[in-house]
């Protein structure tokens, strides 16, 4: 039931970060993608610590998705 949940989190959060690319919100798909792998290096060679990894990625991308970054204007 866990990888399930986890392969649902994992894909709405890719899903997620397509969508801002596709959106001109490089900025934010950009954080969404280092907090994945940055996690999941983190938390590298046990199963729950992935799934952890996956689930925080995902709340960090719905977070960004209602405040994203603002990028300083030259």
């Amino acid at each position: 039931m866990e990888f399930l949940l986890m392969g649902i989190a994992l894909a709405a959060n890719l899903i997620s970060v397509k969508f801002k690319f596709d959106h001109n919100r490089t900025a934010d798909a950009v954080a969404d993608l280092i907090a994945l792998v940055t996690l999941s290096l983190l938390f590298n060679g046990t199963i729950s610590g992935l799934i952890i990894a996956t689930y925080a990625s995902a709340i960090i991308s719905v977070y960004l998705w209602f405040s994203p970054p603002k990028m300083p204007q030259w």
